[in-house]
Parts: C-alpha cells; structure tokens; sequence
C-alpha cells in the first residue's frame, strides 16, 4: 500500500536557520539553508581580506614577482573568495600601489598533504571596482 506524502514547507524560518517541512502527518523534516556559495566546489561570495589571506598572499609574491615581471613595493590583499575542494582555491584582490591591482589565484593543498600553497595564475591591470570572478 503506497501512501501519498503531502509536502509543505513554512515560508518562515526556525531559530536555527533551518526550513521547516511536514511529511505527512506523522513526521517532521528539518532542512538546512544551503546557498550556492555554502555549497563544495561552489565560490565564496566576496569577502574582505583577512590576517589568513595576507598571509597566503605573502607566501606567492615571488612567484607573482616572477610571472609579471614586476617588484612590488605594496602588497596587499583586500577582497577575496573561497572554493573548497581537494584543498582551497583563493580569488584574492591585491592593491599593488595607487589605483592599481591584482587578480590571484591560489592553490592550498590539504594540511594532510602537506598543506602546500601554490600561484595558479595572475591577472593585472585590475581596478578596486572590479569584480573577483573565476579565471
């Protein structure tokens, strides 16, 4: 005998974030919010730079140095976003002096792995408006 499950979901909100739904009259179902952001493999929205992310930042510059072929004088992290996946990828804006700015992204390996952070590519010519977006 198959039973007809009636789905309804509350348009509020518990005090724990979560959604609440009746399946059937018997039981109740919690869901947790999930943003795309929230999501593995998904990027962060972006968010302002943090101690972590200068110093990620500070572990590259060499390798930044080298692809651009430009010292830097400043370099500083200002925005950045995340993606987890078999480490962390790292979206990171770098005010480079002035009005001029950067565009990194950065690999972070698991700690089980040695947890080793490498520069996956550069982007110059950048403005403090512009937006962090995958490349």
């Amino acid at each position: 005998m198959s039973e007809t499950a009636n789905v309804w979901i509350s348009s509020n909100l518990n005090s724990y974030g979560h959604i609440r739904c009746v399946v059937s009259h018997h039981c109740w179902l919690f869901l947790d919010l999930v943003t795309m952001a929230d999501i593995p493999g998904g990027f962060t929205e972006t968010r302002n730079a943090t101690e972590e992310i200068q110093k990620i930042c500070d572990q590259v510059t060499c390798q930044v140095e080298d692809k651009t072929k430009k010292k830097y004088v400043e370099f500083r992290a200002v925005k950045y976003r995340s993606q987890v996946v078999a480490g962390v990828n790292y979206l990171v804006k770098v005010n480079v002096g002035g009005c001029s700015y950067l565009h990194l992204k950065v690999f972070q390996n698991l700690p089980c792995y040695g947890g080793e952070i490498v520069l996956r590519g550069v982007q110059e010519d950048h403005h403090e408006e512009d937006p962090i977006v995958p490349f």
